[in-house]
């Protein structure tokens, strides 16, 4: 075998060495075409794998790397609940029972089922009825992994009391399918004497209803609809305004912070809180002011901040370098190679003779 191809072959040898490292990949063990640590069911057609021994064989086993004999799908989303993230339970303290105007704490516990590891999972609670909408990230769960999800929620002041229903839901992408599982937990709001009447929680005989409690990803938004009532006798301007806000980021008030409201009307403005990449990670309380002809009334609003799901400029700042010397690397023995092969072939040319000439003098 010529020199030349020998530098060839490892040339290749090492571009195909460090595409593997780049993509690994495990087979399973195979036997005549069934696995080696598995089942296999014997059909007309001949037999069919069957890995987790479940059976069912591998094409129409909703769960194929968990024994599930009973195929359960609860959430129908094709995926047997052996594989799939599953909403545990759900727990309402103090109770089913929520009083109008107080908080209520729910506790989601989720479980991957899924043999491999999942990320970006969003986990959202909602009831229509009740002007609820908060939801959170989880970063990635590991296999068989447990996650306690918390939200903090509070019951409207002038709520109808009765039954409501809460809605959970937790959606994560995989490629480009979207798997999304849902749970509900019902629960009765009560009626709290003196916090729906005119005057109670008040400024003037009106009355200012928000969520308290939210959180905010770093460098993202959250939106704080504030709707204000005025149970006065004739038409009222209003004006709100919010401090402790300048550590987390800024706000606007939308469609405006001053306005008027007739007598016995409400108003919806929108609160925007826009939190800066690197605002700091915890709770934080905003106070937020509605005055009216002198009268002030204060509400704090509860902030949460959470770590950024995406990936820190730091993180791909070292992943480009760290590709980009790889390419150098490759480059440089790629050249070495081609260098030694050149220089190679012009050692092994023959040397063309010298001509002999005499000399007469």
């Amino acid at each position: 075998m010529g020199v030349n191809r020998v530098i060839t072959i490892l040339i290749i040898a090492i571009l195909a060495t460090s595409f593997a490292l780049a993509f690994p990949s495990t087979p399973g063990q195979m036997l005549n075409g069934l696995p080696t640590n598995g089942c296999a069911i014997n059909t007309e057609n001949g037999m069919v794998q069957d890995g987790d021994c479940d059976g069912f064989d591998d094409f129409t086993d909703n769960c194929k790397y968990t024994p599930n004999s009973d195929q359960r799908d609860t959430n129908r989303n094709g995926i047997g609940d052996a594989c799939d993230l599953l909403v545990v339970s759900v727990n309402l303290d103090p109770g089913t029972q929520v009083k109008q105007a107080t908080f209520f704490t729910v506790r989601v516990q989720l479980i991957n089922n899924k043999p491999y590891e999942i990320e970006d999972i969003q986990a959202r609670v909602r009831s229509h009825e009740l002007d609820i909408d908060l939801s959170t990230m989880v970063d990635s769960m590991k296999p068989l992994e447990q996650h306690v999800v918390e939200f903090v929620l509070k019951a409207p002041g002038c709520a109808t009391p009765g039954q409501y229903r809460l809605t959970f839901t937790t959606d994560h992408k995989e490629g480009s399918q979207v798997y999304t599982q849902v749970a509900y937990q019902r629960f009765t709001v009560v009626e709290n004497t003196g916090f729906c009447e005119p005057g109670a929680n008040t400024l003037d005989n009106s009355i200012l209803e928000t969520i308290t409690h939210q959180e905010i990803e770093q460098g993202e938004r959250v939106i704080y609809p504030i709707k204000v009532t005025n149970l006065n006798g004739e038409a009222k301007t209003y004006h709100l305004s919010i401090q402790d806000i300048n550590h987390i980021g800024t706000y606007r008030i939308d469609p405006s912070s001053t306005f008027t409201i007739p007598a016995g009307r409400d108003h919806t403005v929108y609160l925007y809180v826009d939190s800066e990449n690197f605002a700091p990670v915890g709770r934080n309380e905003l106070h937020l002011f509605l005055e009216s002809e002198g009268n002030v009334h204060e509400s704090v609003l509860g902030l949460r901040v959470i770590k950024s799901v995406r990936a820190p400029l730091a993180t791909v700042l070292t992943s480009a370098i760290q590709l980009a010397l790889i390419i150098i690397v490759l480059g440089l023995i790629v050249g070495a190679g081609i260098v030694a092969y050149k220089k190679l072939n012009e050692d092994e040319k023959p040397k063309e003779p010298e001509d002999d000439y005499e000399s007469y003098y």
